[in-house]
């Protein structure tokens, strides 16, 4: 028999050490009759979420299971496996059975062995939702804590093409004030007016790498990132945040109601006139 112990970690703040959960497991192997002495292997993932699947050690476990590489998997609780309801569910009361793996959830007092294949685990299942509730309700509250500094003047975050920024405040790393990069600054201003003078997207694209001049990527201009840049509102001074709403689930980012998005009218200074801005706007530069 080979014995799966499986442990992740999602951050620094977390307190259930890689090496805690290793720990418990094989103590808690080793007081089992029917599997002490057995071959045990380590699988860990250190700064994954539960929400996440796309984990290295953990696709390598399910990569050995089907190779049919190991009869057992010791968890020292349900989350470690993931945080998401049904996938969970989906592994212990299907997957896991019909691969004949037996599943051990140390915290959770389960253990597949005693479980018979027509009953359903209500307090396993019960676990996972709580599991998804949390992971949801912690997001939420990154969100609102997030949003409390941003509305306070802190910035997040990635910087627009011709911005950078400033030395740490004493308020803090988000309090850090927003600089322009006069160099690149020059390459924006540059841009809005090729647009000005008739100039499409692709005519603007071609001059700046002709010029072999570096994109925001340090590659070659693209059309679409002459485009966003020519509609990117940073460069009159506006900052717009929570313009995306991420799925914790499918991870995709789709456009957020206008209403939930904030605009800061003075977050950081201004490279391109308002009036200049607009008049892009309404040309396009198609």
């Amino acid at each position: 028999m080979k014995i799966a112990c499986y442990a992740r970690k999602s951050n620094d703040k977390e307190n259930d050490s890689i090496v805690n959960q290793f720990s418990i497991m094989e103590n808690y192997i080793a007081k089992q009759t029917d599997l002490s002495g057995k071959e045990i292997i380590r699988f860990s993932d250190d700064g994954f979420s539960g929400i996440n699947t796309n984990r290295d050690d953990f696709q390598e476990l399910l990569s050995r299971i089907r190779s049919r590489e190991i009869d057992c998997i010791v968890v020292k609780d349900l989350s470690r496996l993931g945080r998401n309801y049904l996938d969970v569910i989906k592994l212990t009361d299907s997957i896991f059975p019909f691969m004949g793996i037996r599943v051990i959830s140390i915290s959770d007092g389960y253990d597949s062995k005693y479980k018979s294949d027509s009953e359903i685990d209500l307090p396993l299942a019960f676990k996972a939702i709580l599991n998804e509730f949390y992971v949801t309700e912690l997001s939420d509250k990154q969100k609102k804590s997030y949003a409390h500094r941003i509305r306070n003047g802190a910035l997040y975050g990635k910087l627009s093409f011709g911005y950078f920024y400033g030395e740490k405040s004493n308020e803090g790393r988000h309090n850090r004030a927003v600089l322009i990069d006069e160099k690149k600054a020059e390459i924006v201003r540059e841009m809005f007016a090729l647009c000005l003078c008739g100039k499409s997207t692709l005519d603007i694209t071609r001059t700046l790498n002709e010029r072999e001049i570096s994109s925001p990527g340090g590659k070659q201009w693209g059309i679409s990132t002459v485009s966003r840049m020519l509609k990117n509102t940073d460069y009159i001074g506006v900052k717009r945040f929570f313009t995306k709403v991420k799925d914790l689930k499918t991870k995709r980012r789709t456009p957020a109601k206008e209403n939930d998005v904030f605009v800061n009218d003075s977050a950081i200074p201004p490279i391109i006139d308002v009036e200049t801005f607009e008049k892009v706007q309404l040309l396009k530069c198609q």
